[in-house]
């Protein structure tokens, strides 16, 4: 991608630049928005689809974040969500692929970029026929690596959807477990939780969700049970 980006002293005094790894993110989305509107082929399972983009909008793919920014995938996720609060952002999210939105991009970014002055537009025309011929394999190339890279978001999108769905889990688990902690103590408890909590191997449900059948109450008492004879052999 070529050109350059605005950035607003505001910045400076935003929750956002207090943070390195929130900054990093930020820039990065800013970087990698369509500067105009353009369409991307995604493979979606049953072939490839064409993808429309809008001025301030990209194709977000967790593994691929994780990659080029070197920050974990729930950081990443965490000052997503965050930006969305602050309204910087908007993120609208398909069981396919995700886009993210730059609020304001085309006001704040595109605001007097058309100008160009007569020095630039002489110097731009002054191109020989061999660069233009070398941009054009380079644009190609650029594509190519874009078509890539568009593969690898549409799966690291599904694995981050099955992620959370594991996390809710957890959440769900934890929940449920406190109003137990008067009858039961912290110590058994967490263990129930730990044990009951481990994800499967890829990571889309925790162990409790696999049973055929659930109830919280009775597992607890099985499993008070199970520690009482357990002490008891002792």
């Amino acid at each position: 991608m070529k050109g350059w980006i605005k950035i607003h002293r505001q910045l400076l005094e935003s929750e956002i630049f207090a943070n390195q790894k929130a900054l990093k993110i930020w820039i990065w989305l800013l970087l990698k928005a369509s500067t105009q509107k353009r369409f991307v082929s995604l493979n979606i399972g049953n072939g490839f689809s064409e993808i429309e983009l809008q001025i301030g909008e990209l194709i977000f793919g967790r593994f691929k974040a994780e990659e080029i920014l070197e920050i974990d995938g729930s950081t990443i996720y965490k000052w997503l969500k965050k930006m969305q609060e602050l309204e910087m952002i908007t993120v609208i999210s398909n069981n396919k692929y995700s886009i993210i939105t730059i609020c304001n991009y085309e006001y704040y970014q595109l605001e007097n970029n058309s100008k160009v002055t007569t020095e630039e537009q002489q110097s731009n025309s002054g191109v020989t026929t061999e660069e233009q011929q070398g941009n054009n394999r380079v644009t190609q190339y650029k594509n190519i690596k874009e078509l890539e890279e568009s593969k690898e978001l549409l799966k690291s999108e599904n694995i981050l959807k099955t992620e959370n769905k594991f996390e809710i889990g957890k959440d769900n688990l934890k929940k449920e477990l406190e109003p137990f902690i008067k009858t039961y103590g912290k110590e058994m408890l967490n263990a129930f939780f730990r044990y009951w909590s481990e994800a499967n191997q890829n990571k889309t449900k925790c162990r409790y969700q696999m049973e055929k059948t659930w109830e919280t109450s009775k597992r607890l008492v099985t499993w008070n049970n199970n520690n009482k004879k357990f002490t008891d052999a002792k």
